[in-house]
């Protein structure tokens, strides 16, 4: 007597896998989700970060390794975040060679709003 071979149905397969995918995108989907409501929580708590009070604590700071004088570019900061991009700057600009091209916009920096600006 031969034995039957009983045919397994494909499609049941194709379906398991599809919901074993479609459960783990949900899963995903939710702790993306999560994630975001947690960090849009925790950023509304942070006081609101001013660069200034008074226009004094201003200054311009270069950019780049040139100045604006020898092609570079200037910009308003606060004094603090200048001291530590003129640190930064100061170590990786050795051997840099700069344009004679005067950039320099005749501007002074003041305080608006808790911002350095341009004026």
């Amino acid at each position: 007597m031969a034995k039957k071979r009983q045919v397994k149905n494909p499609e049941a397969k194709i379906k398991i896998s599809y919901n074993k995918t479609l459960l783990v995108l949900m899963i995903s989907a939710a702790v993306l989700l999560f994630l975001c409501i947690a960090i849009i929580k925790y950023y509304s708590y942070l006081p609101a970060q001013t660069e200034c009070k008074i226009d004094s604590d201003c200054t311009k700071q270069r950019l780049s390794c040139c100045s604006c004088k020898m092609g570079g570019e200037d910009v308003c900061m606060s004094r603090n975040n200048a001291t530590v991009y003129e640190s930064k700057l100061t170590n990786s600009c050795d051997g840099v060679m700069c344009t004679a091209v005067f950039n320099c916009k005749q501007t002074k920096c003041s305080c608006r709003q808790s911002k350095c600006v341009e004026e």
